[in-house]
């Protein structure tokens, strides 16, 4: 199920390896010694709370054994788990001071502060709170994640392999036109194993594995999938004198920051908006549910210009409709941050926009938002998210 709080674990792969880390240090005002930091740890469970004006919007706690980090006298690393095998994500300096863990790793050369909960020679949960302000609503976001001490990972001078594995949205153009799958910057990725292949052209969700030494520099690379692509659904553009849905109910917002990644409309191609619809949902863990709940919410998006106050601009407007009755919403709250992501096709969009404007430089995305559950329009105001296309070449 795509939900914020799959984002979530997915953003906490990027904020686990990054914000662990820095020199040691023993003159710590509370009764944890550093020392005790020194070994080998793999996370045990995760704990997310996120607010929305101070009021819990989403709340999770799951088991999770899939990270681990490795601290040395002067360094530190952090390592993922893919099928049962332990994988070097980053690494770099750290010290431990007053309660925090401070990094600074070798990548991005950015400190991050932990709060440390707790730390015994078996046992180490640590914290991390972030407030972010989101389309004018303070959004509060509060991790906590509980390793313990083990001897079990790689040991930290092992070299990594060159077998490397990625997930990633790429576009098949179907069998007729060659079995691979394109990047977004036109990296052509040839399966070596067919038969895991769909069938139907679209953008896809791919899972796979590939040979680093031999792919270094090349245009086109083997890949073996580890799953089976899963097709991202596509909607088109229309214009705006087609549309056809009229909207009961706001989205949660056109964009979502984490800090450390962000969810927005995003160029694939000339032919593609990966477009994340945000909004409010019913709260289930179950599949079924889950499919009834997501065909009850439908979107549009529908195109127009402003060409006197706008020029050049392509502007898309969401539109976004609930359809069950009082009694549904009254026994199901919709007070979960959900997304799915479209394939939005815009090449007749742009093809008019083209022709009527002469020049395309920015395509202006439009909503009425409501970042309060259960997302309703009244009390909604309007949210805007710009792509900047001037550097495109649509011929």
């Amino acid at each position: 199920m795509n939900t914020i709080k799959a984002l979530w674990r997915i953003c906490l792969c990027a904020i686990i390896p990054v914000c662990l880390f820095s020199c040691s240090n023993d003159s710590d005002e509370n009764s944890y010694s550093s020392e005790l930091l020194i070994g080998k740890w793999e996370s045990v469970s995760f704990h997310y709370i996120e607010k929305t004006a101070g009021i819990i919007s989403d709340e999770f706690h799951e088991p999770d054994n899939n990270f681990g980090i490795i601290f040395e006298q002067n360094r530190y690393e952090t390592l993922e788990k893919y099928d049962g095998t332990w994988t070097k994500m980053d690494e770099g300096v750290w010290k431990y001071e007053n309660g925090y863990i401070y990094s600074y790793d070798n990548e991005t050369k950015n400190e991050k502060i932990i709060t440390v909960l707790n730390l015994t020679p078996s046992e180490l949960v640590i914290e991390y709170n972030r407030k972010e302000l989101i389309n004018g609503t303070e959004i509060e976001f509060i991790t906590t994640v509980t390793f313990s001490k083990c001897e079990g990972f790689i040991d930290i001078d092992t070299p990594s392999s060159p077998i490397q594995q990625l997930q990633l949205v790429a576009r098949y153009g179907g069998s007729y036109y060659g079995s691979y799958f394109t990047t977004a910057d036109g990296l052509k990725l040839v399966p070596t194993d067919i038969t895991k292949l769909p069938t139907a052209a679209g953008l896809y969700n791919i899972y796979f594995e590939y040979n680093t030494e031999e792919s270094a520099g090349q245009s086109t690379i083997n890949i073996t999938l580890l799953a089976n692509p899963v097709l991202i659904p596509q909607k088109y553009a229309v214009p705006s004198t087609s549309s056809v849905i009229e909207s009961n109910a706001a989205m949660a917002m056109l964009e979502y920051s984490t800090g450390y990644s962000k969810i927005a409309p995003v160029f694939f191609d000339k032919q593609s908006i990966l477009f994340p619809m945000l909004f409010w949902s019913i709260s289930t863990q179950n599949e079924e549910v889950w499919k009834k709940e997501l065909a009850k919410h439908q979107f549009e998006v529908s195109y127009s210009f402003d060409e006197a106050n706008e020029p050049n601009t392509l502007i898309l407007t969401v539109k976004h409709r609930v359809n069950d009755t009082e009694t549904e919403a009254d026994k199901n709250p919709r007070n979960t941050l959900q997304v799915v992501h479209y394939d939005l096709n815009v090449q007749d969009a742009i093809y008019v926009a083209k022709n009527k404007l002469g020049t395309l430089s920015k395509i202006k995305i439009v909503a009425k938002y409501n970042a309060s559950y259960p997302g309703k329009l009244e009390g909604a105001t309007d949210a805007q998210y710009v792509i900047d296309c001037s550097k495109i070449n649509f011929d």
